[in-house]
């Protein structure tokens, strides 16, 4: 099985977790939201960014605690068969549409 992107940020958790390192998780956009227009980028001012809107916000933040293991299994299995289920009307439409196709040549 490949890693996904969200695939591999659980297993990031899940590591920083065993370690008994305690996080949280926000809304990005709420962080975007606070800083207002900005300008430069880079993944220094990005971590200070980051930083800051922490200390700022310290009273909001929660440590975040993962959910049982059955249940992020399940959420992972629900993703899968989401794009599974994604895949097949697609090749499901490509075949109606190549048989739209052969029967318009056919009537020609």
């Amino acid at each position: 099985m490949y890693l996904t992107h969200r695939t591999l940020w659980l297993f990031i958790m899940c590591r920083v977790s065993e370690k008994n390192i305690q996080f949280s998780l926000f809304n990005p956009l709420d962080l975007k939201h606070s800083l207002g227009i900005v300008r430069g980028k880079s993944d220094a001012v990005d971590a200070y960014r980051i930083a800051s809107y922490a200390l700022s916000n310290k009273h909001k933040i929660k440590p975040y605690h993962l959910p049982v293991k059955e249940l992020r299994k399940l959420k992972v299995l629900m993703s899968i068969r989401d794009r599974l289920v994604k895949t097949s009307v697609q090749l499901k439409n490509g075949v109606k549409s190549l048989e739209i196709e052969g029967e318009s040549l056919l009537l020609k």
